[in-house]
């Protein structure tokens, strides 16, 4: 079990956290509606999580591009009455979204797992194809302090001494892909900085983080507690890493 070391914020910058788990099922769709009017007593707002298909083709006698739309039942999609946490329940993965306000990780990570098991008592998980754990953090900073504040933007600096011009931070989105051994995990980052008039900087810092062990055959739920435990540590290590000073930033 991966120990988080990292400290516990009491304002952490959290929009939205989002977490999933895909596997193998054969789930069908009295399952699914089974598995959805269980899951409604705590999620009363249910609506039909439609997949929406494309298919384009070409005339070419007429010269036209032709285009036929297919539509599927792929699952349910159910709110809470507060309407800030979500289930997307499908035969092949199981998703909470939160959105603000997000209490913390014992709560988030203990609705998720009493609704897998809901799930997994109706319909039985064979295989665990991947886990992800998102987090979708906003907030703001001195414009004149953020080179110390947010560390993962390189600066640009002119060498040349004949051109004295000041450089300015414009809106700005920044990808990154980082891949740790230790935690067997690989993140995708993104960064979006947008200054303000008022002389703050606006700061979105996406982390998605997935696990690089795939195809699991599923025994119990210690596994999946044991992968978002490696997966959550990772996370924190990227968001603790370049944000040095968040305990003053997101304490007060």
């Amino acid at each position: 079990m991966t120990v988080n070391t990292y400290p516990k914020l009491l304002h952490a910058p959290i929009e939205e956290a989002i977490l999933t788990v895909g596997f193998d099922t054969g789930c069908n769709t009295d399952e699914l509606s089974t598995i959805q009017k269980c899951l409604q007593v705590d999620y009363p707002v249910v609506k039909t999580w439609i997949n929406n298909r494309a298919q384009f083709t070409q005339n070419i006698e007429t010269n036209s591009i032709e285009v036929l739309q297919e539509k599927s039942h792929r699952g349910y999609i159910l709110t809470d009455s507060n309407e800030n946490k979500v289930f997307y329940i499908s035969d092949n993965e199981l998703v909470l979204n939160q959105i603000k306000p997000y209490q913390d990780w014992e709560n988030f990570s203990k609705l998720y797992e009493k609704a897998f098991k809901q799930y997994h008592s109706v319909c039985t998980i064979k295989r665990i194809n991947n886990i992800a754990l998102r987090y979708i953090n906003k907030f703001e900073i001195p414009l004149d302090k953020w080179q110390e504040q947010l560390l993962m933007y390189p600066n640009m600096k002119l060498d040349d001494v004949q051109d004295s011009s000041p450089t300015f931070l414009v809106e700005t989105t920044t990808n990154y892909k980082v891949i740790s051994e230790h935690h067997l995990a690989i993140a995708d980052v993104i960064l979006i900085l947008n200054p303000s008039e008022g002389g703050s900087l606006s700061v979105i810092l996406d982390i998605e983080v997935n696990s690089r062990i795939e195809h699991s055959d599923y025994n119990n739920y210690a596994f999946i507690i044991e992968t978002l435990d490696r997966l959550r540590s990772f996370k924190n290590k990227i968001f603790f890493s370049n944000i040095p000073n968040a305990k003053e930033l997101f304490n007060a």
